[in-house]
């Protein structure tokens, strides 16, 4: 977590004023019941923006961390969508810890992100899709390629579990698949 600490307090130095910096913090730290070094402002032996950041996010513990940070990476691209930087940032933090923390604000259930994720093994192509979309997902993407991202998944599971090559609308799902289905849960018995 310390280099992502690192690259966000280097990035977010440059359009929080050391007001902001101490407002936001003493926020977050009146939630979790903490103190921090650099409530107020201006910050004491001309400390730096950035450090006054840095230091403040390593008073917290990493899942608070991982909130704190995903939630100013979100409100940032709420008004400036184009920010690269913030969205390579809020993207490593997911993919580092997003499947050992959640955000209460995550309306997805991580464990079973983690379970799909473990079927979809044996179907590279499948999974590919389907980590495409969750991440586009997780990046506030809520557009038709999430979506479609998602479709694609499914039909290409649909496809390899079958057998053949037709479109997931094209399927006959009741002759094709429900037969298959039956057999491995007579097999399970």
């Amino acid at each position: 977590m310390d280099n992502l600490i690192s690259m966000f307090s280097g990035h977010f130095k440059n359009f929080l004023s050391g007001s902001d910096i101490s407002k936001t913090f003493s926020y977050w730290a009146a939630q979790y019941d903490i103190n921090i070094p650099y409530s107020d402002y201006p910050f004491k032996n001309f400390t730096s923006k950035q450090t006054a950041i840095q230091d403040n996010l390593l008073s917290f513990e990493e899942e608070q961390q991982f909130i704190i940070i995903k939630r100013l990476c979100e409100e940032r691209l709420k008004e400036h969508s184009n920010d690269q930087k913030t969205k390579e940032i809020l993207k490593l933090l997911i993919q580092k810890f997003g499947n050992e923390y959640q955000d209460d604000d995550d309306s997805i259930d991580r464990d079973v992100i983690n379970e799909t994720q473990t079927w979809l093994l044996p179907y590279p192509d499948a999974r590919y899709e389907y980590m495409k979309a969750l991440e586009a997902y997780e990046m506030k993407e809520y557009n038709r390629n999430t979506l479609d991202s998602m479709r694609l998944s499914l039909e290409l599971l649909v496809k390899q579990i079958i057998g053949n090559n037709k479109s997931l609308e094209n399927q006959n799902l009741q002759k094709d698949l429900l037969p298959l289905l039956k057999k491995k849960e007579s097999l399970k018995k």
